[in-house]
């Protein structure tokens, strides 16, 4: 196995625990803030897939290191407006 694929296996496996999290706080509550962290969090994974199927892409695509910071945050955003929703509830 590749070393660099060896070492991105424990942040793939974070990213699919954290949509597994948030998939069982839409089930719940489906807040539109939800939504936001989810999809966010799929677009990080699939660029983080793309660097490691395609490593020599980041070379020739540099709005991948554009678009990768900005869905984490969109991520921290919509988990943010979510915890602002809740917080209200109660």
């Amino acid at each position: 196995m590749n070393g660099s694929l060896l070492s991105s296996l424990p942040s793939i496996a974070i990213a699919v625990l954290v949509l597994i999290a948030m998939f069982v706080l839409w089930d719940k509550d489906r807040s539109p803030w939800l939504i936001l962290a989810i999809a966010a969090e799929i677009a990080s994974l699939c660029l983080h897939a793309l660097l490691m199927i395609v490593p020599d892409a980041i070379g020739t695509m540099k709005i991948v290191f554009l678009l990768w910071p900005l869905a984490g945050l969109l991520f921290a955003g919509g988990l943010l407006g979510y915890a602002i929703e809740r917080h209200k509830r109660t």
